[in-house]
C-alpha cells in the first residue's frame, strides 16, 4: 500500500520561509477593524476596547508595526453601545479620526 503524503500546513510553510528570509510574521494582535474611505481612498485601523480593557503586548507590537508601515492606527474605547450618548460619542470620535486621517 502506498504511503499517504503528509498534509502540509500552508500557513506554517509560508511562515517558515518568510522567517528564514529574515521577515517578521504577525499572526495575532491585529486591530479589530480595517476601515476604508472609498472617496479618499484611505484606510485606518481601529482597535475597539471597552472602558475596562487594555491593549495586550501583541496588540501594541502590531500597532507599532502597522504605524512603521505608514498605517494610521487608533484605539477607540467604547462603553455600553446601547445608549444614545455612547453612540453619539463613538460617532464623533470616528468623525474626528477620519478628519485627522484624511488631512
Amino acid at each position: 500500500m502506498p504511503k499517504t503524503p503528509k498534509k502540509i500546513n500552508r500557513e506554517q510553510l509560508v511562515t517558515k520561509v518568510a522567517e528564514k528570509l529574515g521577515l517578521r510574521v504577525y499572526r495575532t494582535g491585529w486591530p479589530d477593524l480595517l476601515i476604508y474611505d472609498p472617496d479618499e481612498e484611505k484606510t485606518v485601523c481601529v482597535e475597539v476596547k471597552s472602558g475596562q480593557d487594555n491593549l495586550t503586548g501583541k496588540q501594541l507590537a502590531m500597532q507599532a508595526a502597522l504605524q512603521r508601515a505608514g498605517m494610521k492606527v487608533y484605539t477607540l474605547f467604547v462603553g455600553e453601545a446601547n445608549c444614545a450618548d455612547e453612540r453619539n460619542r463613538v460617532d464623533l470620535a470616528l468623525r474626528y479620526y477620519f478628519k485627522m486621517f484624511i488631512e
